[in-house]
């Protein structure tokens, strides 16, 4: 452990920076979560290490040893900025000595709901800081987009969750976006909306973050100049949701055309299978700046459809990992466009598709081969 902690002494920097590291003893006895336990993983992975060898995983942090919530990796655990002034060990360190602390829930996920579950006896819901007296209570955790003034004397830990989410389209954006976005963001601060409230991003892949894939209508709009790229690019925008067709149809050109049928057709094939399917996030959710963007469908034989677009950057190629299909026989193919003549494969889990072209998109097809 010595040696251990010797070696990596010159290379620490910061809590939020710094790498997770795991010393395990020359016997392989132990598994010791050295540096970084939270917000680096430490501790997860001395827990998955001992696991695999047989070892005791040695954890030393207080929150995890007195059965308590690590606060300061719930922002990267359920995607909430923070908004707080105080000093986050403060916090922790007013928390895990269990001091008097007071929850304030304004919006409903999968965080709250987590800390709803596993409430520890020395916090108290509250609805409203008129409840926070600083004689009673030493912290306030907060979980709301709203800008709220804690009373003097009391640490206060505040997490912003991500409310909306803005976008414009996969291919383009508005010249003026940017002051659309500042116009939005002054019409949110009006109401008291903190300016971390959201996140940038495309619309046609995030849609199933709010809607069913049946329910989310999205636009397909060719355009008359456009090439066959750009025409499977709008196509594919749509067809694992549910297509609105819009476009100068009468006056694209006949292969454009061919290829709008060619995705209608293969689109009503499908829709059976995307009624009743569970979206999924090869890549995760997508942002605005993002090179490569990935939505996935996952039926319910275990088939899965996958929307890949390739936007900008210097990368010809991605793997998008489908980790449900893991350890299984799979058929890969390109669905739209027929014409494709990308390579791409499917091996170990993964989906490693070639797109040489900036601003083109794929649909593919995986189903698991059945012996």
């Amino acid at each position: 452990m010595g040696i251990c902690v010797r070696t990596i002494a010159p290379l620490v920097n910061d809590k939020h920076e710094d790498p997770a590291v795991v010393c395990v003893d020359s016997l392989g006895l132990n598994a010791i979560s050295v540096l970084s336990g939270h917000i680096g993983g430490a501790n997860d992975l001395a827990r998955e290490v001992a696991g695999i060898i047989g070892a005791r995983e040695v954890i030393t942090t207080q929150s995890d040893n007195a059965g308590l919530w690590a606060l300061d990796t719930f922002a990267k655990r359920f995607n909430w900025a923070i908004a707080s002034d105080d000093d986050m060990n403060k916090c922790i360190f007013a928390f895990v000595n269990r001091e008097p602390t007071a929850l304030l829930m304004e919006i409903c996920d999968e965080g709250t709901d987590y800390l709803e579950k596993t409430l520890p006896e020395h916090v108290t819901v509250i609805k409203s800081l008129d409840e926070v007296d600083p004689k009673k209570f030493k912290l306030v955790i907060l979980v709301t987009p709203y800008n709220l003034c804690v009373p003097y004397g009391v640490l206060e830990l505040h997490f912003v969750p991500m409310i909306a989410s803005l976008g414009f389209g996969l291919a383009s954006h508005p010249d003026d976006y940017e002051d659309i976005y500042d116009e939005i963001d002054e019409a949110m601060s009006q109401i008291g909306v903190l300016p971390c409230y959201k996140r940038y991003c495309t619309i046609a892949a995030n849609s199933p973050t709010a809607l069913t894939p049946e329910q989310s209508a999205i636009w397909s709009y060719p355009k008359t100049d456009g090439d066959s790229e750009e025409v499977v690019f709008n196509m594919v925008n749509a067809m694992l949701l549910r297509i609105h067709q819009s476009g100068h149809l009468a006056y694209i050109n006949e292969e454009s055309g061919a290829l709008v049928k060619e995705a209608i057709k293969l689109y009503r094939s499908i829709r059976k299978d995307i009624r009743n399917a569970t979206p999924f996030w090869p890549i995760g959710l997508s942002r605005f700046d993002d090179d490569f963007v990935s939505l996935g469908l996952r039926c319910e034989d275990e088939s899965a459809y996958i929307a890949l677009w390739r936007r900008e950057g210097e990368n010809d190629s991605i793997s998008l990992p489908v980790g449900f299909l893991e350890g299984e026989k799979v058929k890969a193919e390109c669905i739209y466009p027929s014409f494709n003549e990308n390579a791409f494969d499917f091996a170990k889990g993964v989906l490693k598709a070639d797109m040489p072209q900036k601003y083109t998109a794929r649909l593919f097809k995986l189903t698991p081969i059945k012996e």
